[in-house]
């Protein structure tokens, strides 16, 4: 599997499994687009449409800071309640449409909830969690282990689980070669043998 991605503009993400690639997908700021390979159909799809698709309230951006082990973006971070545990540290953040006084453990249907685990030293994320209550989504993104690649501390294994009611993925991601700043080219093309995907 490869990533690229080119800051604040795109992630190019080609998917393998036992060597041979299954699906490749360009994603944009504004844009979506993904080839099934096996299946020779391709998906063509605006960013909102896309994230109404998978029911998840995220822009390109964070999925970006996702990616890269960053915290999420002030358009979700607004009021920050730290606490500390006897084996972590949590900086917990709490957006509300209504009132911003309410307690965490009286929290509305439509609150999401954002939970940052630092690491022992307290310079990384080791963890992020967001929680939605309308709908009972939460989101867990286990930063494993990081590598420090031109004086960025990146993640180099990373594990993302999606938990709704009836409904659970996992996605492990392992970055073998972890390159920054390079001149990159993502080469997308959609072969035209290939059908809208059904």
């Amino acid at each position: 599997t490869s990533l690229k991605i080119v800051s604040d503009s795109a992630i190019n993400a080609i998917v393998t499994k036992v060597g041979f690639p299954i699906a490749n997908a360009l994603i944009r700021i504004d844009s979506v687009k993904i080839l099934n390979i096996p299946g020779k159909c391709y998906i063509k799809n605006s960013w909102d449409n896309f994230r109404d698709l998978l029911k998840l309230e995220i822009d390109y951006l964070n999925l970006e800071n996702i990616l890269l082990g960053r915290p999420l973006t002030a358009a979700l971070n607004q009021k920050y309640f730290v606490d500390k545990e006897d084996y972590e540290v949590a900086v917990t953040n709490l957006r509300e449409d209504s009132n911003l006084s309410l307690q965490v453990d009286t929290l509305l249907k439509s609150t999401l909830m954002i939970n940052y685990i630092l690491t022992s030293d307290l310079k990384d994320i080791a963890q992020t969690r967001i929680y939605s209550a309308t709908d009972s989504t939460e989101i867990q993104i286990q930063y494993v282990s990081r590598q420090v690649i031109s004086e960025l501390k990146l993640p180099n294994k990373t594990i993302i689980s999606l938990f709704r009611p009836n409904y659970n993925l996992v996605i492990n991601l392992e970055y073998d070669n972890l390159e920054v700043n390079k001149k990159i080219g993502i080469i997308f093309i959609i072969p035209e043998k290939y059908e809208v995907c059904k």
